[in-house]
């Protein structure tokens, strides 16, 4: 479980486990990420980082292979979700420097409104 849960999660990162008593038979394990965003802030603008996982087993099958499969989804999307979102913003804030370095280019054009 913490092998899964390692791959997620970056310096700073943290995560909480909530574990409580369903009903009679079953438990309810809550898987709880806060990550941080690339440049160390928080991430309350990335929602999905920080979702949720929640299962509801018996304890045998949390003992067993499933849940931890489960988990190995949840942080590989996870991460995935982190690096696409790490891309995105890469590209955006190269178009803008790209864009403000055009405006400061001696001889460029003004665009008519």
């Amino acid at each position: 479980m913490f092998a899964q849960l390692k791959t997620m999660l970056r310096k700073g990162d943290t995560v909480t486990v909530n574990i409580a008593v369903e009903n009679e038979t079953e438990l309810r394990v809550t898987v709880f990420p806060k990550v941080f965003t690339l440049d160390g802030e928080r991430g309350e603008d990335r929602q999905a980082l920080n979702t949720p996982l929640s299962i509801v087993a018996t304890a045998e099958e949390l003992d067993g292979p499933t849940f931890i499969d489960t988990l190995t989804k949840f942080t590989a999307s996870a991460t995935e979700l982190r690096n696409t979102l790490a891309t995105v913003e890469a590209e955006h804030k190269r178009a803008a420097d790209f864009a403000k370095a055009k405006l400061k280019t001696p001889g460029t054009p003004a665009k008519a409104k």
